[in-house]
């Protein structure tokens, strides 16, 4: 799944993709229903259901960040430890 991801050069959202994914599969080979997957979802999960909806949510910031480059701007102020020094973000 992470060689597809890089291939078709997918998003920040493809890892909830391939979680559920792997999640169904997972669930298929060991014999359960569809139905009984998604309560084993539920049960093993429901209670950071949260921290999924807001690392979804979270998605168009990251999509944002990305699209401004402003990462890029990040290590333009901070070289990489390849480049530079860092003494900076070392602090940080």
């Amino acid at each position: 799944m992470a060689i597809v991801g890089v291939v078709i050069k997918a998003g920040f959202s493809f890892a909830i993709i391939v979680m559920l994914l792997v999640a169904l599969m997972t669930g298929l080979v060991g014999g359960l229903r569809p139905t009984q997957i998604l309560q084993a979802l539920y049960h093993g999960c429901g209670r950071l259901v949260w921290m999924f909806i807001l690392y979804w949510l979270y998605n168009p910031i990251l999509e944002l960040m990305d699209g401004l480059h402003a990462y890029q701007g990040l290590l333009g102020v901070y070289p990489t430890a390849a480049g530079g020094d860092l003494p900076g973000l070392a602090v940080l």
